[in-house]
């Protein structure tokens, strides 16, 4: 009874439902044309079936959590936690069951073409899973010699065929690592970055069938303008708040140790990027709102009203200023502070790709005509915004900050370009399949050149991140999938589109043209606020373009309906076999991500037991005010959280991390219940695992035969030293370039009986080659070395990396108690000219 009268209904409808309009059935309507006037389509008479009504109304909750959904997940620090990545999945899994009943309810005139971009996605997510398969020896050195080194030379033998094994003469799991090996040197990173490809596949087709009315295209564009305004308030706001006092609490900026964050991203690249996406969306706002409105309104045609060519520019500039009605002035103010926010956010590739985004929006979307309007917007943009910088006192660390980028004096020139090259190299050693997909941070480890003392997440350059990756074919589809978009953008371009058509067009261009330049110095297309907006509105381009060609050909050349239904057949049996096809992936995408997001959980919850700092808005909402103390009342047991992690890696080495940091609570735990004694002082440096496995090598020099728990204060446990070793070694089978792991295997190594000196022969180079860079952990290293086993095998090393940068002279020389190596050093610093770094007394470990 409450779809008896549809055409009434359709009349009555609120706000939301007249947005997407050409969402709701456009296809039961009369053929007149596919984008008349919007009233008078509800005015005619239409004869829907029940099973498309639903679906119509499906179709428009579809199209509002596709326009909400990027700047919900903003919020949630930018995207980068696990967990929001999880809720993602399960997002685009609701939009997908509400949005596929109308694809099939109604008959769409579309290409199959619209199904490109979701099948280079397929692609690229079937060429990473292979990534993931154990294959040859011999095999892996062809296809990524880079990884075959990493598996067969980086992981010592005493470690892939432990001397238990070996003797007892069955085979274990980690023998069989030896015999076959991924080309991924991370499974479990591979398997988690997959989850981005087939997520943006899936927004991107359903966008494809959701976004291609007026009324929703214009709703899509404004809900992204508007929320972009709004962040970008917030994020300028809390940069004031944050450079006026250190104190200050800002909004929604998260505090996050070693990061450049803006507004409620961690990375103030990745918020540039978002930034810019939202821009685009009102820069074609502003186009539909001037030039392609004239369409529309004749009365008011731009071209009566254009100044002679013989006039003066002054006069042009002022003649077309009548032409700024409110809702242009409006929508200006936002382009003008989001773009703010972008140069106050200091990411010099977010600042560049806007420019060129705008530069290109402009010569596509206006060109030669109404040249007065865009000189008149731009001078008017060009003024709020240097007006905007002064007033908030930021004009002149802009300005530098912009010069930087030509100078390459602020960090770029020992920064990012000294890592591309490391970056590079490491491409053509894993070249041609790739070290897998979201293993840069490990696959470059080992041919890395320069003397950053950092260790990189990400390359901060995609194409180089990619060819790393994934060796020839990620950047050959990455490419093939942009030549593809801009040959459907150029197609709207060249034809007489509709006016929210062409904007929506130009929405793309900008986003696409702002992404490929942002992601040259960034990595924000791997954040889901970012490619969910990105997918969209590729998405509903690619349909646009397909789905109007089509019809425009049948018009043309009298295709009658019956001659068209073997076309809407194929069509319906592609998008069928490319909506199976993801609907598998997106299951195996959502499995990872649960997995991730109860590992990152456990790790958090691990790291709260090391009584490191956590911030609280990381963890569940229903535990973020708990305490520390109820953490550890509900310390799961380490098989339960291994099976809740997937016992990926990174889970391993946080619980044997844990097991050597909780030895010092177990020796405090012990004195305070038998010591009563209020004048004994605990040192905690005394009772950590490097302190007793000093005591335990000191002891031996002594006594050969002294057990381990000699060592060991009351309380601390021999097993769960052992059990940290065991956890390490295992992590490291299954992520070979980890230095992390190798650190904990030298610092409770001393804990197995015999102790493993070839081992420990072995680990001191490796780690100084991966790690070495950064001072702390040679720091640290030269402590653990010079103990077992010792500076004659540590030395060398140690040398070669203070020659590289004798800088680390001064923070290695205090540790070292060898008097030969002590003068080698110093004569090597001194060979090179360089500043001699004091020599500082030896201090006891």
């Amino acid at each position: 009874m409450l779809f008896t009268n549809y055409r009434t209904f359709r009349n009555r409808a609120d706000s939301i439902t007249l947005f997407f309009h050409d969402v709701i059935s456009p296809a039961t309507r009369p053929r007149v044309s596919p984008y008349g006037d919007a009233k008078q389509r509800l005015a005619e008479p239409v004869t829907p079936n029940a099973i498309e009504r639903y679906a119509d109304l499906l179709a428009i909750a579809a199209g509002c959590i596709l326009a909400v959904l990027p700047h919900v997940f903003a919020y949630d620090f930018g995207g980068a936690l696990p967990r929001t990545r999880y809720w993602t999945a399960i997002a685009v899994g609701v939009v997908a069951v509400l949005a596929l009943p109308s694809v099939y309810a109604r008959r769409y005139a579309q290409s199959a073409v619209c199904l490109t971009i979701p099948a280079i996605a397929i692609l690229v997510w079937l060429l990473s899973y292979c990534q993931t398969l154990p294959i040859s020896p011999n095999l892996l050195a062809f296809l990524s010699p880079g990884s075959a080194v990493a598996y067969q030379e980086w992981i010592p033998e005493q470690i892939r065929h432990p001397p238990e094994t070996q003797s007892s003469g069955t085979v274990s799991t980690s023998a069989n690592v030896a015999a076959s090996s991924p080309a991924s040197v991370c499974v479990a990173m591979t398997r988690s970055a997959m989850g981005v490809p087939v997520l943006f596949a899936c927004v991107a087709l359903l966008s494809t069938f959701v976004l291609h009315g007026r009324h929703g295209i214009l709703t899509w564009l404004s809900v992204n303008s508007l929320a972009g305004a709004i962040f970008a308030f917030i994020a300028v706001y809390d940069s004031l708040v944050i450079g006026a006092s250190e104190f200050a609490t800002p909004l929604i900026t998260p505090d996050v140790f070693q990061a450049a964050s803006f507004g409620s991203f961690v990375n103030k690249n990745n918020a540039a990027l978002y930034l810019n996406l939202c821009l685009a969306c009102t820069v074609a706002l502003i186009y539909h709102q001037t030039v392609a409105h004239e369409v529309t309104q004749q009365s008011k045609n731009f071209r009566d009203r254009t100044p002679p060519p013989n006039q003066q520019l002054f006069e042009r500039i002022a003649a077309a200023i009548p032409d700024l009605n409110a809702s242009t002035v409006g929508l200006l103010a936002i382009a003008v502070f989001q773009f703010v926010a972008i140069l106050l956010s200091n990411s010099r590739g977010g600042a560049l790709a806007a420019t060129a985004g705008l530069i290109l929006v402009v010569l596509l979307g206006w060109g030669n005509r109404h040249r007065s309007y865009v000189i008149t917007a731009v001078l008017a943009a060009t003024f709020a915004t240097f007006w905007i910088l002064v007033f908030l006192g930021r004009d002149e660390s802009t300005v530098d900050n912009m010069q930087s980028i030509f100078t390459l004096q602020s960090g770029s020139q020992v920064g990012r370009i000294d890592h591309w090259r490391d970056g590079i190299t490491t491409a053509f050693a894993y070249a041609p399949f790739g070290s897998g997909l979201g293993t840069y941070r490990y696959a470059y480890l080992p041919y890395q050149d320069s003397n950053l003392g950092t260790w990189f997440l990400n390359a901060d350059s995609m194409p180089i991140e990619w060819m790393v990756e994934g060796g020839v074919w990620l950047p050959v589809l990455v490419l093939t999938a942009i030549g593809f978009l801009f040959v459907q953008m150029r197609k709207i371009i060249r034809l007489d589109y509709p006016s929210h058509v062409r904007s929506m067009n130009l929405a793309a261009i900008f986003a696409v043209a702002a992404t490929c330049v942002s992601q040259c110095f960034d990595f924000g297309i791997l954040q889901p606020p970012n490619y969910l907006l990105i997918a969209s509105a590729v998405g509903s381009v690619v349909g646009l373009s397909t789905r109007t060609a089509w019809k425009t050909t049948q018009h043309s050349y009298g295709t009658s309906e019956s001659q068209a239904v073997p076309n809407r057949r194929f069509q319906f049996a592609c998008v069928s076999v490319v909506a199976a096809v993801l609907g598998a992936t997106w299951c195996d995408t959502l499995q990872v991500a649960k997995r991730d997001s109860a590992t990152d959980y456990q790790m958090r919850l691990l790291s709260i037991l090391r009584h490191e700092e956590v911030n609280p808005n990381t963890l569940p909402w229903t535990q973020q005010n708990q305490t520390a103390s109820q953490y550890i009342a509900v310390d799961p047991s380490l098989d339960e959280m291994l099976e809740q992690g997937g016992g990926t890696p990174h889970l391993k080495q946080s619980i044997a991390e844990t097991l050597i940091s909780q030895q010092v609570d177990r020796a405090i735990e012990n004195i305070e219940t038998h010591e009563r004694s209020a004048d004994i002082t605990i040192d905690h440096k005394l009772m950590n695992v490097e302190a007793r496995r000093v005591v335990f090598f000191e002891m031996r020099k002594r006594d050969a035969a002294v057990p381990i728990s000699g060592a060991l204060l009351p309380g601390q446990s021999e097993l769960e030293i052992r059990t940290a070793n065991q956890l390490a070694k295992s992590a490291m089978l299954d992520c070979p370039l980890s230095p992390a792991n190798r650190q904990i295997i030298l610092l409770t190594e001393f804990a197995n009986e015999p102790d493993n000196d070839r081992l420990s022969n072995e680990l001191v180079p490796q780690l100084i080659q991966l790690w070495g860079a950064n001072t702390d952990v040679l720091k640290k290293i030269t402590r653990i070395a010079g103990v077992s086993p010792g500076f004659d095998v540590a030395g060398p090393h140690i040398l070669r990396s203070i020659q590289r940068d004798p800088r680390r002279s001064k923070i290695v020389l205090p540790i070292i108690q060898d008097a030969r190596l002590r003068e080698e050093i110093l004569q090597a610093i001194q060979n090179r000219n360089e500043t001699v770094a004091p020599d500082l007394p030896a201090s006891t470990i």
